[in-house]
C-alpha cells in the first residue's frame, strides 16, 4: 500500500510537471490552421491557452472567427471563453468522450448581402473543400453548455434586423459514426432565451423550449414565450436526415392586440383578444414554394380606433365612397399591412369614434406558398363584410382579392379589389352589385326590369361562412 500511494504522488508530481511545461500557445498558429482545414473557418486566438491537470482540460479565450472578405462585419462569430474537458483514457474505446465543453459569451453574427449570399454558407462551401466527408469518429459531450450567448442575423436584401439575446443552453451531445451524419446524432437539453427583437422591436420575450434529437429527427416542444406581453406556446420538427418538411404548430395562442397593435403599427389601434392557431410545413431548401398547412385566428368584440364603420355606412351619401377593403386590412389582414387603412383613413378625413367589431374569422388554407381565404369576414353591430381570393406568400402580393359588404343573405353589396404587395396594397375604387342592393336602389332596378319584361334574378351569394349577419 506504502509503495501503491509512493507512486501515485510520483504521477501525480510528474503530470504536474508536465501539465506546467506544455506550452500550446506556441502552438496557436498551428491549431489555428488546424480548424480552418477541418471546418474551413478562419480563426484567431488572441489570449494565452492554458491547461489544467485534474480535471484535464484547456481553457481558451477571447476567439474571433473571421467573415469572408465579401461581408461587412469582421467577424462571423466571437467566443468569449471556452473550457473543454475531455476524458484521455476514451480514445482507448473506439470513441472520443468529452467531459464536458462550457462557452461563454458566445456572439453570431449572420448575414445575408444584397446580392443574397449569406456569410456561413459560404464558409460552408470551403468546408466541403477541405473535408471532402463526415466524421468517421464516434463521440459524446455529457455536458455542453453555453452562456450569455446572443445570435444576429441581418439581411441587406429585405432590410430585416434580428436579435436574439441572453441566450443559455444546457445539453448533452452523442454522435454514432455508424448511423451516418444526422441519423447518428442524438442530443438532449434545453435553453432559456430572454428576448428576441426584430427590426429593434422586442416581440418576443421570456423564451423556454426543451430540445430532442434522435434518429434525424429534431424536436423543440414545447416552446413557451410571451408575445407582446401574451403568454403562447408552439413546437418545431424538423427532419434532418432528407429533404422532408419542416412542421412548425402554433397551439392555440390567445394574442392580446393593444401591446401588439402598439408595437407594430403606427396608424392602427385596436383592443381585444384574438385566438390564433396554425400548422405549418414547409421544405427548408425552398420554404415560400413549398409552404402549406392552415392558418386562423378568430376574435370577438374586438375595438378598431378610428371611427365608426357602422356610422359611416349609415351616412354615406354615395355608398362606394366608402373604403371597406381598408378596413378589412385594418381588421383581419392587418399583419400584413397598416399603409392602406392610413391611407384611405387621411383621404376620408376620419378622425375619432371606434368600430367595434363583434365577431371575427380567418381561416387559410395554403398550398404552395400560396393562401387561400378560405372563410374570411368580420361583422360589426349593423353590418357584414368579407372577402375572397388569395395571398401569394411567394411573392408577397395580394392575389385577385375581393373584399364586399354584405346584405342579409350573404350576397355582395358592394365590392373592392385589393391588389399589390402586403406592405403596399393597391385598394381600386368601390363598384355596386346590383343584385345585392336591398332599399330604394333595388327598388329602382326592380321596377325597370319589370316594365322591361326582365325576369328577377336571385343575386349570387359572396360569403356563407362563420360570422352572421347582425
Amino acid at each position: 500500500m506504502k509503495k501503491f500511494l509512493i507512486f501515485l504522488l510520483i504521477a501525480i508530481g510528474v503530470g504536474f510537471i508536465l501539465v506546467q511545461s506544455i506550452n500550446l500557445n506556441k502552438y496557436k498558429h498551428r491549431i489555428e490552421k488546424a480548424v480552418y482545414n477541418a471546418t474551413g473557418y478562419k480563426i484567431k486566438i488572441k489570449n494565452d491557452i492554458s491547461v489544467s491537470l485534474y480535471p484535464l482540460g484547456i481553457k481558451v479565450s477571447n476567439i474571433a472567427v473571421a467573415n469572408p472578405t465579401s461581408f461587412y462585419k469582421k467577424n462571423i462569430a466571437h467566443i468569449g471563453k471556452i473550457y473543454i474537458g475531455v476524458n484521455p483514457f476514451s480514445i482507448f474505446g473506439g470513441g472520443v468522450e468529452i467531459r464536458s465543453i462550457e462557452i461563454d459569451n458566445l456572439k453570431i453574427n449572420i448575414v445575408k448581402n444584397k446580392n443574397g449570399r449569406i456569410n456561413i454558407a459560404s464558409v460552408r462551401k470551403q468546408e466541403n473543400k477541405h473535408t471532402g466527408g463526415s466524421s468517421k469518429k464516434s463521440f459524446s459531450i455529457k455536458k455542453l453548455v453555453i452562456k450569455n450567448a446572443a445570435l444576429s442575423y441581418i439581411d441587406q436584401s429585405g432590410n430585416l434586423n434580428v436579435l436574439i439575446k441572453n441566450i443559455n443552453i444546457s445539453s448533452s451531445l452523442k454522435y454514432s459514426a455508424e448511423k451516418g451524419l444526422y441519423k447518428g446524432i442524438y442530443l438532449k437539453g434545453k435553453a432559456d432565451i430572454k428576448e428576441l427583437g426584430i427590426n429593434k422591436l422586442n416581440a418576443v420575450e421570456n423564451i423556454s423550449l426543451v430540445f430532442d434529437a434522435e434518429n434525424g429527427i429534431l424536436s423543440i416542444e414545447p416552446i413557451k414565450y410571451m408575445l407582446f406581453k401574451s403568454k403562447a406556446n408552439m413546437s418545431i420538427k424538423i427532419n434532418l436526415s432528407n429533404n422532408m418538411p419542416t412542421q412548425i404548430k402554433l397551439l392555440d395562442k390567445k394574442l392580446n392586440l393593444l401591446p401588439l397593435s402598439k408595437a407594430l403599427y403606427k396608424n392602427i389601434k385596436m383592443s381585444g383578444f384574438l385566438f390564433v392557431s396554425s400548422n405549418i410545413f414547409f421544405n427548408a431548401s425552398n420554404y415560400k414554394k413549398s409552404l402549406r398547412g392552415t392558418f386562423l385566428c378568430e376574435g370577438k368584440n374586438i375595438i378598431l380606433y378610428g371611427e365608426d364603420l357602422d356610422r359611416i355606412l349609415k351616412n354615406a351619401g354615395n355608398i362606394t365612397s366608402v373604403d371597406i377593403g381598408s378596413f378589412f386590412i385594418a381588421g383581419p389582414l392587418s399583419i400584413l399591412s397598416d399603409k392602406a387603412y392610413y391611407a384611405a383613413k387621411s383621404a376620408q378625413g376620419l378622425i375619432g369614434g371606434k368600430t367595434v367589431i363583434t365577431h371575427l374569422f380567418v381561416k387559410v388554407n395554403i398550398k404552395n406558398g400560396i393562401g387561400d381565404l378560405y372563410d374570411a369576414a368580420f361583422s360589426t353591430k349593423e353590418n357584414r363584410i368579407a372577402a375572397k381570393g388569395k395571398l401569394n406568400f411567394i411573392t408577397n402580393k395580394y392575389d385577385n382579392v375581393r373584399v364586399a359588404l354584405l346584405n342579409k343573405i350573404g350576397c355582395a353589396k358592394i365590392i373592392q379589389k385589393i391588389g399589390g404587395s402586403f406592405s403596399n396594397p393597391h385598394i381600386e375604387a368601390a363598384s355596386i352589385v346590383k343584385s345585392g342592393i336591398i332599399g330604394k336602389i333595388s327598388s329602382f332596378f326592380n321596377k325597370l326590369e319589370k316594365s322591361l319584361g326582365i325576369k328577377k334574378k336571385r343575386c349570387s351569394v359572396f360569403y356563407n361562412g362563420v360570422v352572421k349577419q347582425p
